[in-house]
């Protein structure tokens, strides 16, 4: 496989970013929540724990803050939190609204970015094309959005590892690609 995937997200934003990359005790405990990135947009502070064992979700983690400093840089320059506190405090004066769309759309990007488009597609046409007679054996009286939806959470987690993302990420983008016509396609007549 390319040498593009998995994204080396932390080299990205350490290297050629200058975004430290900062593991920090008990963050989900005490603010509950994974990672922030600061008011100077040059570190993303992490939870240690998911910054030292979790690596799928930390990748993710570290992508959606890029998503903020990409998409929301405008917002941080306005408001410049001082520290996780002034920023869960800033977070919570904005509406559920407002927040759930500044939290999706960085969502969205860290999806986008992980598992870029042209490789997703091949990876889950080479799956589809592999598992393919598995698929038609497991649709025999069955519904068939039942066994697309079975089959989609099969092929998400053999697409996790080379994207190195949660199955979850790999079936939203799948689902927002449209990929999942692949698999009615497949389905036997009758």
């Amino acid at each position: 496989m390319d040498k593009t995937i998995p994204v080396p997200i932390e080299e990205l934003l350490d290297v050629s970013l200058g975004i430290h990359i900062v593991p920090f005790p008990n963050l989900t405990k005490t603010r509950e929540i994974n990672a922030y990135l600061t008011n100077n947009l040059k570190s993303i502070y992490v939870d240690e724990y998911l910054f030292f064992n979790l690596e799928k979700p930390l990748r993710f983690t570290l992508a959606h803050e890029f998503g903020h400093f990409t998409l929301h840089h405008d917002i941080y320059s306005r408001n410049k939190p001082k520290d996780s506190a002034d920023w869960i405090g800033f977070i919570e004066e904005l509406s559920e609204i407002d927040r759930t769309i500044l939290e999706n759309e960085a969502d969205n990007f860290a999806g986008l970015f992980l598992v870029p488009e042209k490789y997703l597609q091949k990876l889950f046409a080479d799956s589809v094309e592999r598992n393919k007679s598995l698929f038609i054996k497991a649709c025999k009286g069955r519904p068939k959005s039942l066994v697309v939806n079975t089959f989609l959470k099969y092929i998400a987690e053999q697409l996790s590892n080379p994207f190195m993302v949660s199955p979850a990420v790999i079936e939203i983008r799948a689902r927002n690609n449209g990929l999942l016509k692949q698999l009615y396609s497949i389905f036997p007549p009758g």
